[in-house]
């Protein structure tokens, strides 16, 4: 992301669209402890963006239905590591993703 200091200096193919990318990742606050309520920020992009979409992987797969900006991990995600993605959900603006930082290992309550 440091090479990219504007969204203006990124080609995209749909001309009718203008092109976003994440200037700061999004990030998971809270405890990774199963039942306890982890919450992932928007982050920050080069333009202002007010519609996101979310999902969740917990050990490297997509949690079906986990589509919240928020995310309680199950007793079968116990010893495993939670990713946020965080995607740009807006028709004018080209479609752009962005992963948190794995959180730690979910604990057992």
């Amino acid at each position: 992301f440091d090479e990219i200091e504007k969204a203006d200096d990124v080609t995209v193919s749909d001309p009718g669209r203008r092109a976003v990318v994440p200037t700061r990742l999004p990030k998971v606050t809270g405890e990774a402890k199963v039942g306890s309520t982890l919450t992932v920020s928007n982050g920050r992009w080069s333009r202002e963006v007010t519609d996101f979409r979310y999902a969740w992987l917990v050990g490297g797969r997509k949690v079906a239905g986990a589509t919240s900006y928020t995310f309680t991990p199950r007793p079968a995600d116990a010893g495993k590591r939670v990713i946020a993605v965080v995607a740009v959900d807006d028709p004018a603006l080209y479609p752009m993703v962005a992963p948190s930082l794995p959180t730690a290992k979910v604990v057992a309550p």
